[in-house]
C-alpha cells in the first residue's frame, strides 16, 4: 500500500509528465525550456524555445501565437544569432533563440585599436580585425575613386 507521500508524488509525477507531453504537442520539433515563477508579487510563466533556423521562422512563430510586439537582441559570439522576446499576456512570456540576423542587420568587419597586453613593440596600441553586428541603414556609399 502506498503512503500518502508516495501517492502524492505519483500524482505529481503523472501530472508533470502530462504537462511535458502537452508542451511537446504545442511546440513539436523544438527544444523547450519552461519555467513557472512562484513569486507572489509577480507570478509568471516563461517559455524559452530553441532551434529556430532563421529570424523569419521565429517571427512567424510569434505571429502564429498572436504576439505582435517583440523585442530583439542580436549577437555575434559563436555565430550570428537573434533572441526574440514577447508576451502572450502580462504573465506569459516567450523567448525564441534563432540563427541568423533580422533583415535590417548585417555583419561588418572593422579594424579597431586595443591596448597591448604584452608590449614588445613600440607603442601602446595594436590594431585587430573584429566582426560586429550593425543594424540600421546601410553605410553611405563612397564616391568613386576614394578609398
Amino acid at each position: 500500500m502506498n503512503t500518502p507521500t508516495e501517492t502524492t508524488n505519483g500524482t505529481i509525477e503523472s501530472r508533470l509528465r502530462a504537462i511535458a507531453t502537452e508542451l511537446h504537442a504545442l511546440f513539436p520539433q523544438r527544444h523547450i525550456d519552461f519555467s513557472l515563477s512562484h513569486y507572489l508579487e509577480v507570478p509568471s510563466v516563461d517559455i524559452s524555445i530553441f532551434g529556430f533556423k532563421s529570424y523569419a521562422e521565429a517571427t512567424e512563430f510569434f505571429r502564429s501565437l498572436g504576439i505582435g510586439t517583440r523585442t530583439k537582441s542580436v549577437y555575434n559570439d559563436h555565430e550570428a544569432r537573434t533572441v526574440l522576446k514577447g508576451k502572450m499576456a502580462s504573465d506569459i512570456h516567450f523567448t525564441a533563440y534563432c540563427s541568423g540576423l533580422p533583415p535590417s542587420c548585417r555583419l561588418e568587419k572593422k579594424i579597431v585599436q586595443v591596448p597591448k597586453i604584452e608590449t614588445r613593440e613600440v607603442g601602446e596600441m595594436i590594431e585587430i580585425e573584429r566582426v560586429e553586428v550593425v543594424c540600421g541603414q546601410e553605410p553611405a556609399l563612397q564616391e568613386a575613386g576614394t578609398p
